[in-house]
């Protein structure tokens, strides 16, 4: 972006700078404002300065300010800039040791060196949002080239097109690949449910995937195109991991891609990805259909073999009435190794799920369980133990709390959100037990089991 008025400069001008970098080290653009003492706007330019720090970004950007300001003949020059780190440096309040840093210190001392007067000031960022905006908006033009036009530089026997889905911030998920030859022929594909899974992770799954099946073909260069930058610019080492989520599937996928004698990835635009888009789409709806028709939940593709499903159930009465909570403990085999169900009392729906998780955890445990998956049709207390919800509500913070403190004790676990119908025996076996309650009551026997410690 640029808007440039080089004639009538004033003697003085004021100038905004600002540099920054996606990844740090990763992509890096530069942007500054030169305005006259009345502050109209003589110069606004932002551009990519290529792969770097946001430091070195930073000083970039008032070096080539100062060049420019110096054509322009201007003779005083007021600049600020939101970097502690260039205003202190360059005033002499901090030492510089980085030598990189050294270099572009000294340059912007003898550039300053030209006018008759320099001051240098630090200012908050929300101060300086016009050069900070031709920044952002010098990368993200970049990175739409870059979707557009990246290829890679060899001749792959194979190319992979990957995608995956996920309905919502974290809701039913699929992942799809289509593995064809240079010349266009088909050599696989593939589209599989994955579950409950948030953002990204689907667009992994993919990719792990399409790899074991492109070895399993025999292929040894292959090109993975893809519309999903973050994930393409993660796998390229462009992009650091800095979600927790990512980190496993991350790894994952890049060791996959290790056994190839080359392999790249490109960015497309997803209007050329429909394709597997759509494969990705069928697979949630086939899913969506078949779990309304039989009320049943498809298992997933999960990172580890659990040793134990655990279905749970908490019902209350109305907002906060009589509550009880029932679970079911099976093998993969469908053994089923326990079943309990107990009145609670008086307790909120939502306690009484996090208390079918809290009992059917210290049960497990007793059995010797160390993998374990956790059904619950209550997708508010799925979502909060997984950690995609906070908790907010200051009635659930301890029962939350309690039953991640038991959940601790599993090597592996993981929580599931299935419909009321697939849950409908636990469910049955919490309102029978608030039923037995109810009549225990009559007959003046109203007992209230909670312990100390529990939710």
């Amino acid at each position: 972006m640029t808007a440039d008025t080089d004639s009538k400069v004033p003697e003085s001008a004021k100038i905004w700078i600002d540099g920054g970098s996606k990844g740090n080290p990763g992509p890096s653009a530069i942007g500054y404002v030169i305005k006259s003492a009345d502050n109209k706007v003589l110069v606004a330019k932002g551009k990519c300065i290529g792969d770097t720090t946001n430091n070195v970004a930073e000083y970039k950007a008032l070096l080539t300010a100062l060049e420019h300001a110096s054509r322009l003949g201007t003779k005083k020059i007021f600049v600020r800039s939101d970097s502690k780190l260039v205003v202190n440096q360059l005033t002499g309040r901090w030492k510089v040791k980085d030598e990189r840093i050294i270099r572009l210190c000294s340059a912007c001392l003898r550039a300053s060196n030209g006018f008759d007067v320099f001051r240098i000031e630090h200012v908050p960022r929300e101060q300086n949002t016009e050069a900070d905006k031709l920044v952002r908006d010098a990368l993200k033009t970049k990175g739409k080239k870059e979707a557009s036009s990246a290829k890679c530089r060899f001749k792959a026997d194979g190319i992979i097109y990957i995608a995956g889905d996920s309905k919502g911030a974290s809701g039913h998920a699929a992942a799809s690949y289509v593995i064809v030859t240079p010349d266009d022929k088909v050599l696989a594909i593939n589209a599989r449910y994955l579950g409950k899974r948030p953002q990204n992770i689907p667009e992994y799954a993919a990719v792990y995937l399409a790899a074991k099946n492109a070895k399993e073909l025999g292929l040894d260069k292959i090109i993975i195109r893809m519309d999903n930058t973050l994930v393409a610019k993660q796998l390229c080492g462009e992009f650091k991991v800095k979600s927790e989520r990512l980190i496993k599937p991350h790894s994952d996928c890049a060791e996959a891609l290790k056994g190839f004698g080359k392999h790249g990835i490109e960015i497309i635009p997803r209007s050329t990805n429909k394709v597997t888009h759509r494969m990705s789409c069928e697979a949630i709806r086939d899913y969506e259909k078949e779990e309304r028709q039989e009320g049943s939940e498809i298992s997933p593709e999960r990172s580890f073999k659990p040793d134990g499903i655990i279905s749970v159930a908490g019902i209350s009465k109305g907002v906060s009435d009589y509550a009880a909570v029932a679970y079911v403990i099976s093998a993969l085999d469908e053994t089923v190794l326990a079943v309990s169900a107990r009145y609670l009392g008086l307790r909120p729906s939502n306690v009484a799920e996090y208390a079918a998780v809290y009992y059917a955890a210290k049960k497990a445990g007793e059995l010797g369980l160390s993998k374990i998956v956790i059904r619950t049709d209550s997708k508010l207390v799925a979502k909060q133990l997984s950690g995609e919800f906070k908790v907010k509500s200051e009635n659930l913070k301890k029962p939350y709390a309690v039953c991640m403190r038991a959940l601790e004790d599993f090597e592996n676990y993981e929580i599931e959100a299935i419909s009321r119908e697939a849950n409908e025996t636990t469910r049955r076996m919490a309102s029978e037990a608030i039923s037995a309650h109810e009549k225990d009551e009559l007959n003046g026997d109203s007992p209230d089991g909670k312990k100390e410690g529990e939710p």
